[in-house]
């Protein structure tokens, strides 16, 4: 009905812009501003822009730190209350940006992927002429079996992914979703598969294995979290 709405006062608006009648115009423009969708209202629209300022950007002086990635745990979007951590400082800090811990709906729980740590990586890549972070995540599952190309075959279905990753530096990433400064969005272009490699190898140079990369795109970087492997919920309530 409020989609309706919306559409019948921009009409007006249009008729009053056209027939240069300032009445008919600004109610229609004033209806059409309040039976907006909220992520096209005002506020929404002023968080998601991006404004000018410069910080102090250090590098780090750790010696040991490392690449590559530990363990990356997903979920479907639409497995977490998003609504919820975003209202509880408990779940979330908008300041920055980090997730605290997750509120899942209902009996939904993140799945663990274990692959090779030496070759699974993640690259987020903003540049001006795409204008978003283009996400992907590598990962690498050495051997085979049919029980794992049922599960890759399963996931290529899934478009709306979420992964919690926890690099070697025990550092925790959040990607999938957005935050824009007054709630949770799905990304630009949602997490799915956007390529898998079911290889036997070669006699002596490479083994048999899956590659997996996932991939999307963000307004955004991908968000921070400091929930921990131990509290990530893989378990139902």
């Amino acid at each position: 009905m409020k989609q309706y709405l919306n559409i019948g006062f921009a009409i007006l608006a249009i008729i009053g812009a056209v027939t240069l009648n300032p009445v008919v115009f600004a109610v229609g423009f004033i209806g059409a501003a309040f039976t907006a969708d909220p992520q096209y209202k005002t506020g929404v629209l002023t968080a998601n822009l991006v404004t000018c300022e410069l910080d102090d950007i250090e590098t780090s002086n750790e010696c040991k730190t490392r690449g590559g990635l530990s363990i990356v745990y997903w979920a479907n979007y639409d497995d977490i209350d998003w609504e919820t951590m975003a209202g509880n400082p408990a779940n979330f800090d908008p300041v920055t940006c980090t997730v605290l811990a997750y509120v899942m709906n209902g009996a939904a729980v993140f799945k663990k992927l274990t692959f090779e740590r030496k070759q699974g990586f993640y690259d987020f890549t903003f540049t001006e002429d795409a204008d978003v972070y283009e996400i992907l995540v590598t990962m690498i599952f050495e051997g085979k079996s049919a029980v794992n190309s049922k599960a890759f075959r399963n996931a290529i279905g899934c478009c709306k992914i979420v992964l919690h990753i926890i690099d070697n530096n025990c550092i925790e990433r959040v990607v999938g979703v957005e935050w824009n400064g007054t709630g949770f969005t799905q990304q630009a272009k949602t997490l799915r598969i956007v390529r898998h490699l079911d290889s036997s190898g070669q006699l002596g140079s490479s083994k048999a294995r899956d590659e997996v990369d996932i991939g999307g795109e963000s307004l955004y970087p991908p968000l921070y979290a400091t929930v921990t492997e131990a509290n990530i919920p893989v378990t139902a309530p």
